[in-house]
């Protein structure tokens, strides 16, 4: 398709001499209501359309997308609402013909929707008011294997359980290590990180194995780590000693000295708004107050931390006793 361009479709600077362009030609060329209002294109024969569009697609925090039919039908649970034209009943519809929409009110709602049944389903945690010890000895997948024996910890040693409401919604996560009440090893089937329980209880110096004199806390006479082991450092855990290889139950008695060897760390912020949405707060015996490695971005006096029981994290000072949890591999 070949269009010449004429004072009435291009710049004045160019209307004289004509210009000829070669254009492709469009089997299906946008609808000027298919255009934001305010862009401009051209439709399928070439000519100038002004968007008339006025609501972009929006999306619902905290739901992954998918594109399956049923998380689409999710999806529209969550577009549910009225607009001031009572003859249209979808979103788009009646903005783009200037109603306005008022959507339903969904702030108290705790449950998240199904992407197996299209339904709202409320969470299930793990399951662990049976849990007996496992994942004592061998490599990380026979320590998996033996969690889920039936005559150990069965499917409770999965969360979500297989065909679970939330299945789709999270990450799979498997029981490595179990050592007495809340002292648990999982891992995150997605990134692959195993996460420990809570370790200490200590500084955030003392938590990362930090020894700077920055950003208002001096951490230099710092010789301790509850997580990261260089060879240098000591335990801030107790009963720990990183150069027998003795670990903390709550890490599964594994670390950079042992068989197989794990090498753990403080996990940092963007490591735990991850393990969030991955579901970890649904896993993990005793998640409240944990410690990251990150500064908070606008004090580095203080430190990430996160509550545990919510998907969000605050701030909190470098120098204060923080509870601390390890990732590792």
């Amino acid at each position: 398709m070949y269009i010449r361009c004429t004072s009435a479709n291009c710049p004045t600077s160019e209307a004289t001499p004509a210009t000829t362009v070669n254009l492709p030609t469009l089997s299906d060329g946008a609808a000027a209501s298919e255009v934001l209002a305010g862009k401009e294109a051209l439709d399928g024969s070439g000519a100038r359309i002004l968007g008339t569009l006025t609501s972009r697609a929006f999306l619902v925090t905290g739901i992954p997308y998918s594109t399956s039919v049923a998380a689409t039908s999710q999806q529209a649970v969550l577009r549910e609402g009225s607009c001031s034209d009572a003859t249209r009943s979808d979103r788009e519809e009646c903005e783009t013909a200037g109603g306005t929409w008022t959507p339903n009110d969904l702030t108290n709602r705790s449950e998240i929707p199904s992407f197996t049944t299209g339904a709202i389903t409320a969470v299930t945690s793990v399951v662990r008011g049976g849990f007996v010890d496992c994942g004592t000895t061998g490599s990380i997948e026979a320590r998996i294997e033996d969690c889920a024996l039936v005559s150990k910890n069965g499917e409770d040693a999965t969360w979500p359980k297989a065909g679970a409401a939330n299945s789709l919604e999270f990450s799979t996560w498997k029981l490595v290590s179990r050592i007495g009440a809340n002292k648990e090893v999982w891992r995150d089937e997605r990134t692959g990180y195993l996460w420990s329980s809570q370790v200490a209880n200590v500084t955030w110096c003392r938590a990362t194995g930090n020894q700077e004199n920055a950003g208002g806390v001096d951490c230099s006479a710092n010789t301790e780590s509850a997580c990261a082991e260089d060879g240098v450092l000591t335990s801030s855990v107790a009963g720990e000693d990183f150069g027998t290889g003795t670990y903390a139950t709550a890490k599964g008695g594994m670390g950079r000295n042992t068989d197989p060897s794990v090498r753990w760390r403080v996990p940092t912020a963007d490591d735990t708004y991850l393990a969030v949405i991955h579901g970890i707060r649904h896993v993990v015996p005793d998640g409240n107050n944990d410690a990251t490695a990150s500064y908070y971005p606008t004090n580095s006096a203080q430190t990430v931390f996160w509550p545990g029981n919510f998907a969000y994290t605050n701030p909190v000072s470098r120098t204060s006793s923080v509870r601390v949890r390890c990732i590792g591999r």
